[in-house]
């Protein structure tokens, strides 16, 4: 079972998106799976990007 209200708190709080514009239900729809899909592909960059989100290295020992 997983919650997904934080998605769309992230979406209204980082992304900005407070209200959608169109009208019609399959035009709604187009627009949130376009904000759905730039939200997963930035998490996507932000995980796979070593320069945006380096991991922290090991200790050396001297």
């Amino acid at each position: 079972m997983a919650t997904v209200e934080p998605v769309f708190g992230q979406i209204k709080q980082i992304r900005s998106f407070r209200h959608i514009p169109l009208r019609g239900l399959a035009k709604v729809q187009g627009e949130w799976s376009l904000i759905f899909a730039g939200h997963n592909l930035l998490k996507l960059f932000r995980h796979s990007c070593p320069l945006v989100n380096p991991t922290p290295s090991s200790p050396q020992t001297v």
